[in-house]
């Protein structure tokens, strides 16, 4: 018989890739191997690219599976593999529940994303704050240790009209007249039907006004 001769080539030897087995939707994040000269490559759809460095980018939230292959002179090769969990970041989005701006006495709810924790810009810590003042509100959010923050929300409250009714007199003689007068505003209703800023009366009662300011807040003073 003829004697025929099988070589074996070895395949390399490749260590564990390094890194986190947790990262943030979105992160770029580096990982590594002692074995030099190997390819990082990965068919996961929920990483859009590793480069030559281990670098890896545009990570989407779900599972995904990075690669190392290295290829020895004789045309074999190893993979070391790593499953990586990719958690969401929180919305940047808060949810507006009622308007941003309002009369003072309204107030407006404002919701953040579902998270494990949150962080209000006026120092709340629930997931829903309901304002009443004036102000910029973002909220910081975290869920699986990713941090996301807000755009802000700028609440408005516009004040209130002035009701106080300034009175010339309010005890009159017979004949006499008294003139009954509210700070400027844009719109008045006087108890009597009168729309004006100042009315003038002789006949005895209990006069109020409500008055309507530009900003469309409105109030009812307390009778004279």
């Amino acid at each position: 018989s003829t004697a025929a001769v099988v070589q074996i080539n070895p395949v390399p030897t490749v260590t564990s890739v390094l890194g986190n087995n947790a990262v943030c939707m979105g992160s770029n994040t580096t990982y590594t191997n002692t074995t030099t000269g190997g390819v990082w490559s990965s068919t996961n759809p929920n990483i859009a690219s590793v480069n030559a460095a281990g670098q890896i980018n545009g990570l989407q939230a779900g599972s995904s599976t990075i690669n190392y292959t290295v290829t020895n002179s004789f045309g074999c090769s190893t993979i070391a593999s790593k499953t990586i969990v990719v958690n969401p970041v929180p919305s940047a989005i808060t949810q507006v529940n009622g308007n941003t701006t309002f009369c003072t006495g309204g107030s407006v709810t404002l919701v953040a994303p579902p998270a494990d924790n949150y962080l209000w810009s006026n120092g709340a810590a629930t997931q829903n704050i309901t304002v009443n003042t004036s102000g910029n509100y973002s909220v910081t959010a975290s869920l699986s240790g990713c941090t996301g923050t807000s755009i802000p929300v700028t609440v408005t409250v516009n004040a209130l009209p002035s009701t106080t009714i300034t009175a010339s007199a309010t005890a009159l003689c017979p004949g006499a007249t008294a003139t009954l007068s509210v700070p400027t505003a844009a719109t008045y209703i006087w108890s009597n039907g009168a729309n004006t800023p100042s009315i003038a009366t002789a006949t005895p009662g209990s006069y109020s006004v409500t008055v309507t300011n530009a900003a469309g807040c409105t109030a009812t003073s307390a009778p004279v």
